[in-house]
């Protein structure tokens, strides 16, 4: 294969005016994977591209290509690059290097992973590049067999081609994920014992992950492969990996038995632990570590202080089983991206553990209070590990025991004739709202510190008078607070402002570049959830209302939004105003074709013009 050769079959050369938007075409891509009968693993890729805009020059002048230096070799074929006036460029000897990734330096165990770096040179707008290698394995060392190869990619492909071959007795299963069209049927050949299927495309379009969120991939079209498909290969595969690790010894018990010293609630027992396995090692994020490398022994990984997420899972479970829990780890896969027919490890991107009495899930590369139940929303999990009897996949639609994710604030706020408030809020939390799991183990300056962070967020500039915890815990939390704020400041028109807080940023914790008129992948919002904030002021005689917050009401399949104001005047009583936000997601997932109404939303909570109070001295 040669890129002038390809050139010279074209009746036009692709040109930035037949590709708007991108920064480059690929002209022809080849990716061929081969299975031996020893089970060893080669790989072909070729990539002939044009380049349209600067960043992709500058970004993709580089390339690098992974492998383990002890079991594969990398053979660089070719690296060139074709300048506009038809020049080209070859790569030098001195400009094919090999790196350890930065992402490993700091884990010695996985350094056999190596990236073989290949820097082009003379790359220019206009011009194009031409990248060809193979990697192939130098024994039979894999547990397991199987891949996922996204079809679409970061700029358009005018022509692809995936081979994929295997001996006749050692089948792999493949299938296409995700392909908005008809059902795509490979070209298959079967001759001298093995088995050949050929996948062609012309005319690919570009896939834009925008925020590289966990489901940026799941509507994007992928081809998967696997020698052991199903779900109990899988639920297998992950048992074998798990309890191959699952080991225990003293120091492993005197460590569980000093972190928990004095602690007797279960909750914060479990607590302790997670918190421990998440600061104390260190999270080595590698997706190829899952096929390159078995799971260490849990002292290992204790004594060199760093591991995959999966490996510190196996160490948090046998912790807690030291201290007399049940636990298990569990993989799990965002509903939206689970694969219909072809299962794998690589195919379930989360690491959790669960933990049964108290009923409890917590990943071990993230602290409680940001995952745990209510985060599972949406999920479908695989667990394993030694004496595993449960079902052997858990399909997890909501977000847990009821209410669920549930926030009503109610704030009374009294305007002094100075023009300073008072004010006091009762704020009943659940869910993804309670802190109960981010505060239950600190200190109490701490909790003093989040209580002043959420009086502020009832009201702007208030500085917290007191505060009570009605209810405390793992379920449901009932916090009452009281607050002052300083005189307001009147504004050149001779007028006291207000801005309530914004809907979804303040209390949702929920942010998004709502630069993005569309989408071409699902969206994952914080979960599905019913907020309600209301805020009651009552307004001296002294005072007149200029201009209150008009009533807005928005309504998406995915979520809606309410905001009601109301103004009061009694003979007997000061004036009083309410303002109410009602917030519901009733879903976890927006689908590219729901997202620009649920834009609206968004857009309407950047919108603090929208929220604003205007008061005035008679």
């Amino acid at each position: 294969m040669d890129g002038k050769q390809i050139l010279s079959t074209l009746d036009h050369r692709p040109e930035v005016t037949d590709y708007p938007g991108v920064d480059g075409v690929i002209l022809k891509d080849l990716y061929t994977i081969r299975l031996d009968r020893d089970g060893r693993v080669s790989q072909y890729r070729y990539q002939f591209k044009r380049i349209f805009r600067d960043f992709e020059r500058d970004r993709r002048s580089d390339i690098q290509v992974i492998f383990n230096q002890k079991r594969q070799q990398v053979k660089i074929l070719k690296a060139r690059s074709i300048m506009r006036d038809d020049k080209i460029m070859d790569t030098p000897e001195y400009g094919i290097n090999q790196i350890t990734p930065p992402y490993l330096q700091k884990a010695p165990y996985f350094t056999d992973l190596q990236a073989r770096v290949v820097s082009l040179v003379g790359i220019e707008v206009g011009g194009y590049t031409e990248i060809e290698y193979e990697i192939d394995d130098v024994q039979s060392w894999r547990s397991a067999i199987y891949g996922t190869i996204p079809l679409r990619l970061h700029l358009p492909i005018m022509s692809r081609q995936i081979v994929i071959e295997f001996p006749t007795e050692r089948p792999l299963t493949c299938g296409i994920e995700a392909w908005p069209g008809s059902a795509v049927t490979p070209e298959k050949v079967t001759e001298k014992g093995l088995t050949r299927l050929t996948y062609t495309f012309k005319d690919l379009p570009h896939w834009d992950d925008q925020d590289s969120h966990n489901l940026s991939g799941a509507d994007c079209p992928k081809l998967m492969y696997a020698e052991h498909p199903t779900w109990s290969d899988l639920k297998n595969a992950l048992h074998q990996r798990v309890t191959g690790a699952t080991c225990r010894d003293d120091k492993l018990e005197n460590r569980t038995k000093e972190l928990l010293k004095e602690i007797a609630c279960p909750y914060l027992r479990c607590l302790r632990l997670n918190k421990h396995v998440t600061e104390a090692l260190a999270t080595v994020d590698f997706d190829q570590l899952f096929t390159c490398h078995t799971v260490r022994p849990v002292n290992e990984v204790l004594q060199s202080g760093y591991g995959t997420a999966l490996e510190k899972a196996v160490v948090l479970a046998e912790m807690l089983r030291s201290a007399g829990h049940q636990a298990h780890v569990a993989l799990a896969c965002p509903q939206p991206a689970l694969p219909r027919e072809i299962f794998h490890l690589g195919a379930f991107p989360e690491v959790w553990v669960q933990v049964h009495s108290p009923e409890l899930f917590m990943r071990p590369d993230k602290s409680i209070d940001e995952a745990r139940r209510e985060h599972l929303e949406g999920r479908t999990l695989v667990s394993a590990g030694p004496d595993y009897s449960g079902p052997e996949r858990i399909e997890l639609s909501d977000a847990g025991e009821k209410p669920g994710n549930f926030c009503e604030i109610k704030i009374n706020l009294t305007m002094k004739k100075d023009a300073a408030l008072e004010g006091t809020a009762i704020a009943s939390l659940a869910g993804i709202f309670n802190p109960y799991f981010k505060l239950a183990a600190e200190d109490t300056d701490k909790v003093n510190d989040w209580v002043k962070g959420y009086a502020k967020k009832c009201w702007s500039g208030a500085e917290l008078d007191k505060h009570h915890f009605q209810i405390f815990a793992p379920v449901h939390t009932t916090l009452n607070l009281s607050f002052s704020v300083k005189k307001l400041e009147r504004n050149r028109d001779n007028c006291y402002a207000f801005t309530f807080p914004g809907f979804l940023s303040t209390f949702t914790g929920f942010k998004y570049a709502h630069q993005y008129l569309q989408r071409m992948s699902t969206y994952e919002l914080p979960g599905s959830l019913l907020q309600k904030v209301q805020w009651t002021l009552e307004i001296p005689e002294d005072f007149e209302l200029v201009l209150q917050p008009a009533p807005i009401t928005l309504a998406t399949p995915v979520a809606q939004f309410e905001q009601t104001c109301e103004y009061k005047q009694n003979q007997a009583k000061p004036a009083s105003l309410s303002y109410t936000q009602t917030l519901k997601f009733n879903s976890r997932f927006v689908k590219p074709d729901h997202f620009p109404d649920f834009r609206n939303i968004i857009l309407e909570d950047a919108r603090p013009h929208h929220r604003m109070l205007f008061l005035a001295l008679k």
